[in-house]
């Protein structure tokens, strides 16, 4: 693995895990239904998302 540089590849896999546990625990923990909102973004929002990811992107030293 270290010789092929999949690092961010590991660190994403890494970032799933953590997500799907967090997100298990969440929806666990909710038992009344009718207190969940969805919310949407502005398109502010997401040009901010998109600009860190490319961020990052950049700073690993791959390009999309």
């Amino acid at each position: 693995m270290y010789e092929a540089g999949l690092y961010m590849e590991s660190m994403l896999q890494i970032f799933y895990i953590i997500m799907g546990f967090y997100g298990w625990s969440q929806w666990n923990k909710s038992g009344d239904q009718a207190s969940f909102q969805v919310n949407r973004w502005s398109p502010l929002n997401h040009l901010i998302a998109i600009a860190v990811v490319l961020m990052l992107t950049f700073a690993s030293g791959t390009s999309p």
